[in-house]
């Protein structure tokens, strides 16, 4: 054992496993300790006050109390423990600094220290070059968080789409009466009937024509019987079935691109990051319009105040705040980006501790994997399409502000309907006689239904019939009658004849 510079215990190092998650934050190192090593056997030299300066950093590292927590301080015991022996007072311990609240003067302001952590490393960085990096936390996929869109306020912003249409619905009218004025005037002088010479009513029976025929190649009650006529109309339908596409594709997208509205976009979103942070470098490459805070809790707070879109965390620090800022419920992940080169870790600077730690990784490359992997305990899953399917359905979910509207004002329209349907047939068309007052006359003044029909061709055509059908009955009445006096007059002959 060595003397004088060296520390060297008097009852030997107890081979106890002892697992510490927290080290008091205001500890210093004794004075006779201070600048001492620890050696564990020939080849092992640690020192036995190992001085740490940090950030607080959740879940890497944050305060609990007054003591020092996190990932990286429970990686750093474990990799201790395994290179100077198991933890005890009389062997090695670590002392943690005061936590640095700016992270631009963590390493400038703790270059004495033997580990300052958390800070990001290159891992190809990192193992070229002979760097007193080292990186502890594997890397992990970071997540663009964003609010839950009110599923409610879905179904207004899908008939507001549909009401946006109406530049190509106004369009769509105005080529319909063009039309119609058109085939009136190619029309009208074969097929009065249809297309009457009046101008208003001709071109109003050709508007018809062209609209229906347009959406629905025409019911029929109306069609050109000219060359002319004919031949306009066959462009018409075959213009009439692009303009329908038309409308019906500006509805589509209008539809569909609020359905897809709730996904954000990363490149050109006001995001807030972390100073100094792996989230920051990932924002600045996709373009990002970054927010910088200085902690979680403050990108929570200006998220809630609509003063940025999204935050960009890691897996850890979704797992961490998942329950606390960042619940399921109010929140999602809309994006989710790789990270492969960045990852947090330590400048370690004493030289015995940095070749431990790298002989360590080396040789066991999922030493850090198993350790950290409890820590994860959320899988990052991004849910913008399924959100949009949800989204494009929200019109007819009864939780949506105009489900219940909707349904209770179809009801009630239905209840009128019928209501006035019943009264309308007991007291109007059962009797035969409808209530029909004279202008400022009384209403006492009633006169029957039928006195009000006009004499139209229809009403012509059905007395011409009811005569010939009268005429038809005289007839066979009188050919009836006839055959009957001719028999009793037989009959009174061959009486006659007998007596």
């Amino acid at each position: 054992m060595h003397t004088s510079n060296r520390f060297h215990p008097v009852y030997g190092c107890v081979l106890i496993l002892v697992s510490v998650m927290y080290v008091n934050v205001e500890a210093k190192c004794p004075a006779g300790l201070k600048n001492k090593t620890y050696r564990r056997d020939l080849s092992r030299i640690c020192p036995a006050c190992i001085e740490v300066s940090w950030l607080i950093r959740p879940p890497f590292t944050f305060q609990n109390g007054n003591y020092t927590s996190g990932i990286l301080p429970a990686l750093l015991d474990l990799m201790l423990t395994k290179c100077c022996g198991n933890h005890t007072p009389s062997c090695w311990q670590v002392t943690y600094h005061p936590p640095v609240k700016n992270p631009e003067q963590l390493l400038r302001l703790s270059r004495d220290s033997h580990v300052i952590y958390p800070v990001i490393v290159d891992k190809q960085e990192a193992v070229s070059l002979d760097h007193n990096l080292i990186s502890l936390i594997p890397p992990s996929s970071i997540g663009f968080v964003v609010p839950r869109g009110k599923r409610e306020s879905f179904p207004k912003k899908l008939l507001m789409s549909v009401f946006e249409a109406w530049p190509v619905l106004i369009l769509t009218i105005l080529l319909s009466i063009l039309a119609g004025v058109l085939l009136w005037v190619l029309d009208t002088w074969f097929n009065e009937e249809q297309f009457p010479r009046n101008f208003f009513r001709g071109s109003w029976e050709g508007f018809w024509w062209a609209f229906v025929s347009m959406t629905t190649v025409g019911y029929g009650d109306r069609a050109p019987i000219s060359l002319l006529g004919r031949t306009f109309a066959v462009c018409w339908i075959l213009i009439g079935i692009c303009i329908c596409s038309i409308f019906t594709a500006t509805l589509t997208t209008s539809l569909t691109t609020i359905s897809l509205d709730t996904k954000k976009s990363l490149p050109g979103s006001k995001v807030g990051v972390i100073k100094r942070s792996i989230e920051m470098a990932l924002a600045m490459q996709q373009q990002a319009d970054i927010k910088l805070y200085n902690s979680v809790e403050e990108m929570s707070v200006a998220l809630d105040n609509g003063v940025i879109e999204g935050v960009l965390l890691d897996n850890y620090q979704i797992s961490h705040y998942t329950e606390t800022l960042f619940p399921d419920s109010k929140f999602k992940t809309d994006e989710i980006i790789k990270v492969e080169s960045l990852s947090y870790g330590a400048v370690v600077n004493d030289t015995y501790l940095r070749k431990c730690f790298r002989r360590l990784i080396a040789e066991d490359k999922y030493l850090l994997y198993d350790f950290t992997r409890n820590e994860l305990t959320k899988t990052l899953k991004g849910g913008g399409d399924d959100e949009a399917v949800q989204n494009s359905q929200s019109i007819f979910d009864p939780t949506g502000d105009l489900f219940y509207p909707s349904l209770y004002t179809c009801i009630a329209l239905v209840v009128i309907i019928f209501l006035v349907g019943v009264v309308t047939e007991l007291f109007c068309f059962r009797t035969g006689r409808c209530k029909l007052s004279k202008k400022g006359g009384n209403h006492s003044d009633a006169i029957p239904l039928s006195k009000v029909k006009g004499d139209t061709a229809l009403d012509q055509l059905e007395k011409e019939m009811l005569g010939e059908v009268q005429a038809l009955f005289n007839k066979y009445r009188d050919r009836l009658e006839e055959v009957k006096n001719q028999e009793n007059n037989g009959n009174a002959m061959s009486m006659h004849s007998t007596v």
